[in-house]
């Protein structure tokens, strides 16, 4: 416990004692008459009776009045006004960064700078052959400490650098920003090879929202085009930084992380742990030893027994507002294998896919949902969310030319989504695929049994199959025959044998239906509430028991 937030709620009820004392000398005590010949002896007998019996009596006074002044310890959850500014992160994911071991370096001191940066608003974007958007600007540090973690090179293409996109489409990030200080942190190790957005507009682009850009180049100077970068910083009012080696990054963020800081509205919210039942442990005790010690009116104690015993059990009233809330987390895995690319289902297997998804989030009410794309490797796009809006800019950012990779690895997806359910006991994950080509899941229903997973799937393709298109030109195997890819429903066996189930694809708006009631059904924990609004009431069983007290103790004047 943090006693440092310790106070009373209502320090006005210690005026109560005041009340108890000023009875005391005041007002006629309830007591029976009774007539002895030895008064002397009387009085020696029943003189260390008293005694205790006041102490008792005080004892319910005043531990009952403290319970009734309400202690409490409050916790208070985020700031207001929090001091901090805006960061874009963009970040190079292209082939060439796996030299030196780049890649892997960078992650792990962004993931620290993040770390250190409380209170400010981060996003993070990727770029190579495409700009990729990871995560929007949030106050939340995990999943961007997540998507840094699962990002591995490829799943922004591999072939090019598209560095002037990814710098415009970071000045766009800025573009309903309030802050004062807008910064961009663009790192990388190359140059621009995809020419699709001129210099001169995207540098134009992050100016126009006022957005300071700190450029960080990692690699030897031939590998990078230092005028350009320097004319990046220099245009925007940034700084231009270099090293050869991927370590010294951490020195350049740390020069970065004493920018000055700038104001960002935050809500605030205050957790109460109420205290008045440590109080009224005494009370009861004191009361249990006042009625077995033979004591006049013992209803009156009785009573005042009920009433504390009923303020023990915390009672309130909840109002109309109280939502039940869900607590339902499943993943949507998306198939990225060059067989996706197959037409049988049209406009492809992809595009399908990606509209189905869409489809599915349409009917999301309030679940969380991870999205995560597979292949040979698995690539987390998206840490679970209710921003359904954001899921579906991922979705439409994922780009053909972004699929490069031969194969499906079931098993390597089974294991990136039990890392990323982490202690989550009911772990549903939905895929969407063709199948692959594997004919046996041995491994992969022994791997989801062991993690309580259950695999749903739905089957893109169709027993005909179709020949793969990649940049116009078919498909072929090393005997130069075309590749026809058919949709394989061996993978029954996985879904069955976890307990989950097999949907084929159709253009119905309704093919989601059975399996959002399933996962409603079974997959739902609700251990929460949102804009949940109670009302404490043990004040009012408390304040009943002072009345009785007073009752009891002392004679009604009756004008």
């Amino acid at each position: 416990m943090n006693w440092s937030s310790f106070e009373f709620q209502y320090p006005y009820m210690f005026l109560l004692l005041g009340l108890y004392l000023l009875c005391r000398i005041y007002c006629k005590v309830q007591i029976k008459e009774v007539f002895f010949s030895n008064v002397k002896l009387i009085e020696q007998i029943t003189s260390k009776e008293n005694k205790i019996k006041d102490l008792l009596e005080f004892l319910v006074v005043l531990f009952l009045v403290i319970a009734l002044a309400s202690p409490v310890l409050k916790e208070v959850i985020q700031k207001t006004d929090t001091s901090g500014y805006e960061i874009a992160i963009t970040l190079d994911a292209s082939e060439s960064m796996r030299d030196d071991n780049r890649f892997n370096i960078t992650k792990e001191i962004v993931s620290d700078f993040i770390t250190h940066r409380k209170g400010d608003r981060i996003a993070l974007s990727l770029f190579a052959e495409d700009v990729y958007l990871a995560v929007p600007f949030t106050f939340d540090k995990k999943p961007l400490q997540t998507i840094l973690e699962y990002t591995q090179i490829g799943v922004a293409g591999s072939v090019g650098t598209s560095l002037y996109d990814a710098l415009y489409l970071s000045g766009n990030l800025f573009k309903d920003s309030h802050s004062k200080n807008k910064i961009c942190i663009l790192l990388t190790d190359g140059i621009d090879t995809k020419n699709n957005i001129a210099l001169d507009i995207a540098i134009n682009n992050v100016k126009k929202y006022g957005v300071k850009v700190y450029v960080v180049a990692v690699g030897k100077e031939d590998e990078f085009n230092k005028n350009i970068l320097e004319s990046i910083a220099t245009k925007t009012n940034g700084t231009f930084f270099h090293t050869t080696n991927p370590k010294d990054l951490n020195e350049i963020y740390s020069k970065i992380n004493t920018l000055e800081k700038s104001k960002i509205e935050t809500k605030k919210y205050t957790k109460i742990e109420y205290l008045y039942f440590y109080p009224l442990i005494v009370v009861l005790v004191s009361i249990f030893l006042l009625v077995f010690k033979n004591v006049e009116k013992k209803q009156y104690l009785i009573l005042m027994l009920a009433l504390i015993v009923l303020a023990f059990i915390k009672p309130t009233i909840d109002f109309d507002n109280t939502q039940k809330q869900k607590s339902v987390k499943f993943i949507i895995a998306l198939d990225i294998s060059k067989s996706m690319m197959a037409s049988d289902i049209k406009p492809n297997r992809f595009e399908f896919a990606k509209q189905k998804i869409n489809t599915i989030i349409d009917n999301l009410e309030d679940e969380e949902v991870a999205l995560v794309a597979f292949s040979n490797q698995t690539y987390l796009m998206s840490p679970f969310t209710k921003n359904y809006e954001h899921l579906k800019t991922f979705i439409k950012n994922l780009q053909l030319s972004n699929i490069n990779q031969n194969g499906t690895e079931y098993k390597k997806l089974l294991e990136s989504s039990d890392k990323l359910f982490g202690k989550f006991d009911k772990k549903a994950l939905l895929v969407f695929t063709d199948g692959g080509e594997s004919s046996l899941f041995k491994e992969e229903i022994q791997y989801a049994k062991e993690h309580q997973q259950t695999i749903f799937a739905y089957l893109i393709g169709t027993k005909v199959g179709s020949a793969i298109k990649i940049n116009g030109e078919l498909v072929r195997d090393n005997n130069k025959n075309i590749v026809l890819s058919k949709v394989n429903e061996t993978i029954i066996e996985l879904t069955s044998s976890t307990n989950g189930d097999l949907f084929y694809s159709s253009n119905a708006n309704n093919d989601f239906t059975s399996f959002l009631e399933r996962i409603d059904k079974d997959f739902n924990s609700n251990d929460g509430y949102s804009n949940h609004s109670e009302f404490p009431l043990f004040i009012f069983f408390l304040s009943g028991s002072l009345v009785l007290f007073f009752l009891w103790r002392f004679e009604v004047i009756r004008w």
